[in-house]
């Protein structure tokens, strides 16, 4: 009774006087009333393990020791280990421990930590109250010197959940009240509201944790090591678990993210964090142009180009060393005085040994982040400069063929080479090397813009050049010119405007009307279904939004439709396709996307895939009648242009296999990328013939053309070759993925009679394959198990009727 208010006693009385059901509703608010007070009484007996730091109840405290849970007493702990006869101290894996200066237990729990940190925040509010010595600017300076020293050094390193930002925050804003001698009842937002609005904009810890993880951020990724290989690994997967593509299009998506999944990841919890605080931080942690960011191969080439002046230390002198040229095994000579030394590119120094170059840049150039900040690498006064003003070293990406040349040329020295271009997947050629000649003309007399304009040329096109390294060795290479790279959509651009009109909903304070209600419910749902099928829709590879299907009959009816993801819920793949469908009516956001010069789609859509496969079979029908026409005038010609109808005949086949394999075994995702592919190959190797004898489609009538040189027609019959032997290796991979599907003898057996019956001469490459197969059948069987008798009875009849004259039969 002691427990209950006179007000709850009143209401009592009042439900006593009650006809009908009275004794009921007194019996409810009695046990209402008992339930608050016996989770009173439970919490008040309570006890804190000496291990674990949890409150539990008694019961768990009924173990020898009075001090430790039963889980902690019972708890493995090593014992016994000697080291040189010196028993070595063990602890239990729950107890706190410092480390490197944080508090934590063997299972990362840093709750101890964030206790310190409270506690001590506590210990200076409780200071600044009791002195009344100290003038309100020296209670200011004892804040500013120790709140944010004491939080910051651990913040970034540890787990900080919002229950305990929020105890800090009312900790140091109680500290702020006691330096400026005001009440606890003071209002709150008289320190955490900005100066604009009548606040003191004082410093919380919000603020402190977000330039503690940006500054942590970045001393992570300063140097080649390690620590930045670790932050890109975690860049990377931020990026791609939000469907973004840079830092700024992940602040925005981290606002529809919880403080619990975002401080999952260090990167999105950093934008998170920035979000929050409405700050845009415009960063760029792997920038080509960084030191850290450039290849070891890149890196020592322009060093060696410019001269690069280092100081090194030799033999515990600092003396200054030139970069002179590179050497084998990521090495680099210097030259010192009229001595040289060989040094490595990367890593650390040996002891006795000498420092690598990215060690001699930074001690030489410590405040050096960029390129351009190296002496001699921003002298070109063509070089490009940012509209902020950061300046970036320009090394230029010619897309026919996807490298860098320097500007200072001759000789013309390759800087960078493009990722995914034919010289990077061949490997032909590398950072440093020489361009020496471009289709049999010296570059010698080439300047920059010159050499620029004879390395482009028409797409499908191969143009020869003639590659020398540093010894003078030469190699001639055959490159294709391969299409620009197209643009890329990310997801959390593309969806932005329906997921802040449903914030927007949400959050406002008046009362929505019926139809605003009926909107902030089903983008409520499209969002939940998009939430729902990111997983698959990124399993299937649509990382990008760019990739999903879409009908742009023109910009203002662009429609976006989900694909097709396999065994995913139909309900949230219509929700999906109906909250696409809202992009429409955002105005001017569809022309934003700029979707005119992003890669075309290839896959269908939930609706419309019938259609679409439909008038792909057409577009490849279309274009093998068009390959025959111009393969049968090519065998009516001189002998090497016979060469080229054969092996557009060749093509021609190859796309009617392909076709058949996808068609065949497939998926209907894989029937349409077959078709696409074969599409795609029929029309360059059109292009080919386009290109090497102009207006041949055009003028049929035409019998006699100009001879082409050896040198043009051995381009354009590798480039034939290249193709089909492309198609050729899709088909295989087709029939390797079914055939991997396959692990039950009875769709085995049938895929067997479908390749007997298509290809009836093959019949040893189909018993080789019969035999393989059933082996890797067997090795799929779980372990334990095995097949009935019927199914060896099966495997025995295959085995006899191979030797039998109709074995077809």
């Amino acid at each position: 009774p002691q427990f209950i208010s006179e007000a709850v006693l009143q209401k009592t009385q009042d439900l006593e006087n009650l006809m009908g059901d009275s004794a009921d509703d007194t019996q409810s608010d009695d046990e209402e009333v008992d339930t608050a007070c016996d989770e009173l009484t439970r919490r008040s007996l309570l006890q804190m393990c000496a291990t674990c730091s949890r409150n539990r109840s008694p019961h768990h405290f009924k173990s020898e020791s009075k001090s430790q849970c039963t889980q902690c007493f019972k708890a493995w702990i090593p014992r016994g280990i000697r080291y040189q006869g010196d028993e070595l101290k063990t602890v239990h894996g729950k107890t706190p421990i410092r480390l490197l200066g944080i508090h934590h237990n063997m299972w990362l729990d840093a709750k101890s930590q964030r206790r310190k940190v409270i506690d001590s925040a506590i210990e200076v509010a409780a200071y600044l109250y009791k002195n009344d010595n100290l003038r309100i600017d020296q209670r200011l300076k004892v804040i500013s010197m120790c709140l944010p020293s004491l939080f910051s050094f651990s913040a970034p390193l540890i787990d900080w959940p919002e229950s305990d930002l929020k105890l800090l925050t009312a900790v140091w804003i109680r500290a702020y009240k006691n330096a400026w001698n005001l009440g606890k009842s003071t209002a709150n937002c008289l320190f955490t509201f900005p100066r604009d609005k009548g606040g003191l904009q004082v410093k919380l810890p919000l603020g402190t944790l977000f330039t503690s993880v940006w500054g942590n951020l970045e001393r992570c990724s300063q140097f080649d090591d390690g620590t930045r290989q670790m932050l890109a690994l975690c860049y990377q997967e931020a990026l791609q678990e939000n469907g973004c593509l840079d830092l700024l299009e992940l602040q925005d998506a981290s606002q529809h993210l919880s403080w619990k999944v975002a401080s999952a990841n260090e990167v999105t919890f950093a934008c998170y964090l920035a979000n929050k605080l409405d700050i845009r931080v415009d960063w760029e942690p792997f920038h080509p142009d960084l030191i850290a960011s450039a290849p070891d191969a890149t890196l020592s080439a322009l060093a060696c180009q410019v001269k690069l002046p280092l100081s090194i230390q030799i033999e515990g002198v600092m003396l200054t060393a030139t970069c002179r040229d590179t050497g084998p095994d990521s090495t680099m000579t210097i030259q010192v005085g009229d001595r040289e030394y060989s040094i490595p590119v990367d890593g650390q120094a040996r002891n006795p040994g000498l420092p690598s170059l990215r060690e001699c840049i930074s001690r030489s150039y410590g405040q050096a982040r960029w390129l351009y900040e190296l002496p001699g690498m921003a002298t070109d006064p063509e070089s490009d400069e940012w509209a902020d003003g950061v300046k970036t070293i320009r090394i230029p990406r010619h897309l026919g063929i996807g490298v860098g040349t320097s500007r200072q040329g001759p000789p013309h020295c390759i800087t960078s080479i493009q990722a995914g271009s034919l010289i990077a997947r061949n490997g032909s050629a590398l950072v440093g090397e020489f361009i020496t000649h471009i289709d049999t003309i010296s570059t010698a007399t080439m300047h920059y813009s010159e050499l620029h304009r004879a390395l482009q040329g028409p797409e499908y096109s191969a143009v020869s050049l003639v590659i020398a390294d540093l010894q003078g060795n030469a190699q001639t290479i055959s490159v294709l010119r391969s299409p620009p790279k197209t643009c890329q959509i990310s997801w959390a651009r593309a969806v932005k405007p329906l997921r802040d009109r449903r914030r927007e909903l949400q959050e406002t304070i008046r009362g929505l009307t019926k139809d605003e209600e009926r909107e902030s419910a089903s983008l409520s749902m499209g969002e939940a279904a998009f939430v729902r099928l990111w997983p698959k829709l990124r399993a299937h590879g649509f990382h990008t939004f760019d990739t999903i299907p879409r009908l742009n009959p023109s910009v203002a009816r662009t429609k976006f439709s989900c694909p097709i993801l396999g065994k995913a819920d139909t309900a949230d793949t219509l929700l999906l396709t109906e909250w696409l469908d809202k992009l429409r009516t955002v105005e001017g956001h569809v022309a934003s996307l700029e979707l005119a010069h992003a890669r075309p789609t290839l896959l269908p859509s939930m609706g419309g895939s019938r259609q679409s496969l439909i008038r792909r079979q057409r577009t490849l029908a279309l274009l093998h009648d068009r390959a025959e026409v111009v393969a049968h005038r090519l065998m009516r010609l001189e002998l090497s242009s016979s060469l080229w109808g054969v092996r557009i005949r060749e093509i021609r086949e190859a796309c009617y296999h392909l076709h058949k394999v996808g068609a065949q075994v497939g998926n209907p995702l894989q029937c349409y990328r077959s078709a696409e592919e074969g599409t795609t190959a029929l029309r360059a190797a059109l292009a080919v013939v386009e290109h090497n004898r102009p207006g041949f489609e055009r003028h049929r009538q035409q019998s006699h053309w100009p001879r082409l040189t050896a040198q043009a027609n051995e381009a354009a019959l590798l480039q034939l070759n290249a193709l089909a032997t492309s198609l050729g290796n899709s088909a295989v991979k087709l029939n390797l993925g079914a055939d991997l599907r396959v692990t039950r003898l009875p769709a085995l057996i049938r895929r067997l009679y479908n390749k007997c019956r298509r290809d009836p001469l093959e019949k040893e490459a189909h018993r080789s394959w019969w035999e393989t197969m059933v082996t890797l059948c067997r090795a799929a069987l779980r372990k334990g198990k095995s097949w009935p008798e019927s199914h060896d009875r099966a495997i025995q009849e295959v085995a006899e009727s191979w030797e039998h004259p109709d074995w077809l039969a």
